[in-house]
């Protein structure tokens, strides 16, 4: 995730052609990590890995659904597609953060009861 935003922010630059290959090669580990987004909610939730995956998923789509105005309206606003865009450079410095702290342990292993994580 974390060699996405300099790649992301790169890309907003000319030359286009650059931009292209930049584009390319940041979109490579955040669409990986999809199957991670599938996964860890699976192995937090052993005994309801069909919802604890579709919570995951529904929260990212959902995120990108509320974001994408308020990247439009920023655009507009500022007449800067590029600054607007630029904003989003951080999202995936702040789902690495996330990430960190989620709670870690073998895929299907019950957390002991009391457990806080």
């Amino acid at each position: 995730l974390l060699i996405s935003p300099p790649l992301l922010y790169y890309s907003l630059q000319p030359p286009h052609t650059l931009a292209l290959v930049l584009l390319f090669c940041a979109g490579l580990p955040l669409r990986a990590a999809a199957a991670v987004n599938i996964a860890q909610p699976q192995a937090i939730v052993p005994h309801g890995m069909s919802m604890a995956s579709s919570i995951g998923m529904g929260l990212a789509w959902g995120l990108a659904g509320i974001i994408t105005p308020i990247v439009g309206l920023v655009s507009d606003r500022t007449g800067n597609l590029s600054y607007a865009l630029s904003l989003t450079v951080i999202f995936p410095v702040i789902a690495a953060g996330v990430a960190l702290v989620l709670p870690t342990r073998p895929v299907g292993q019950a957390l002991p009861p009391g457990s806080q994580h």
